[in-house]
């Protein structure tokens, strides 16, 4: 392998981290907007629903993530009150008005000592969903759920 090639491979991991510094990690917006906050004892679970064409093509291919514009990305982050993040167990489901339920299968993005969990879902315009996830620090015996809603649009 070339100096280049590592070169680039480096080059996307920083532009993921920048990406997920601004807009996917709701963690490091803890102190401007606290909604997307759900506190269990000393765990601090932070979480957004975007669509997909939020990321940008480069960043998503990068990490295997589908964009599509009917496509969204729910991610869960965990945290200690001292700001190290949690490793987690989670399951979880999005349910549309008609109470039609999809399955979250969370994917684990690890960038250094950061730990994301991702997920895709279906939806249409104007579309009022209703997120349950369940949640588990790998330390802990009891499983924490977070439900939110919300509305999704198609750009």
């Amino acid at each position: 392998m070339t100096d280049t090639y590592y070169l680039r491979i480096m080059n996307r991991k920083l532009c993921l981290l920048t990406l997920l510094l601004f807009f996917l990690i709701p963690g490091f917006a803890k102190e401007v907007n606290t909604e997307n906050l759900k506190r269990h004892a000393d765990l601090q679970i932070y979480y957004s629903a975007f669509p997909s064409s939020f990321i940008s093509p480069k960043i998503a291919n990068s990490n295997q993530i589908i964009q599509r514009k009917d496509l969204g990305i729910v991610n869960v982050v965990g945290l200690k009150r001292s700001g190290n993040y949690v490793p987690l167990a989670i399951h979880g489901n999005v349910k549309n008005i008609f109470q039609q339920k999809q399955s979250l299968h969370f994917n684990l993005v690890q960038e250094g000592d950061a730990l994301y969990y991702l997920a895709s879902f279906n939806y249409e315009n104007e579309d009022f969903l209703t997120f349950s996830i369940w949640i588990k620090p790998h330390s802990a015996t009891q499983e924490n759920q977070i439900k939110f809603q919300k509305i999704m649009y198609i750009d």
